[in-house]
């Protein structure tokens, strides 16, 4: 009795995935791919939080500069070792709040862009009848698919007057 449960449980499985795959086969026309990486890179928002990270960065690295040149210029002024070390402790933890400022505005960032390219992603996708957009990583997501499946081109181009 297990053995023919166990048998019509992996029959059931069978039919499923066939049937999947078969739907996959058949409705391929609709069934589309973009680069993920292309779409990101290439957005709008992207060139400008990358404008706006490289601002932080550099006035980061200024104020970083500036507290550095300080501890240099008590340090040829004979200042005390404590004095000194306490300066060296403030630039560190400095350091530190400003990269975990840098890190969360770039995942606020990463947030917004991929937030607006799923967003583009399934309104093209209802308004040229697609059933299925599948994003293309680079990891192993989609091994091989045709040319005439990937979208990425005309999704950029969309995204560029559906802001």
């Amino acid at each position: 009795m297990k053995r023919n449960f166990l048998l019509g449980i992996v029959m059931l499985l069978l039919v499923a995935v066939g049937g999947v795959i078969g739907f996959f086969v058949k409705g391929s026309d609709s069934v589309r791919f973009v680069s993920m990486n292309k779409l990101y890179l290439e957005s709008s928002y992207y060139q400008k939080f990358q404008k706006d990270l490289k601002e932080l960065e550099t006035k980061s690295n200024n104020e970083l500069a500036g507290i550095q040149k300080g501890i240099r210029d008590y340090k040829a002024s004979g200042a005390e070792a404590s004095f000194i070390k306490e300066l060296e402790d403030e630039l560190l933890v400095k350091q530190e709040k400003l990269s975990a400022e840098y890190q969360e505005k770039s995942k606020k960032f990463d947030e917004i862009i991929w937030g607006e390219i799923n967003r583009v992603l399934a309104d093209y996708g209802k308004k040229k009848g697609i059933d299925f957009v599948l994003g293309a990583k680079g990891d192993g997501n989609i091994m091989f698919a045709a040319d005439r499946c990937d979208i990425t081109e005309d999704v950029l181009e969309y995204m560029k007057t559906h802001k």
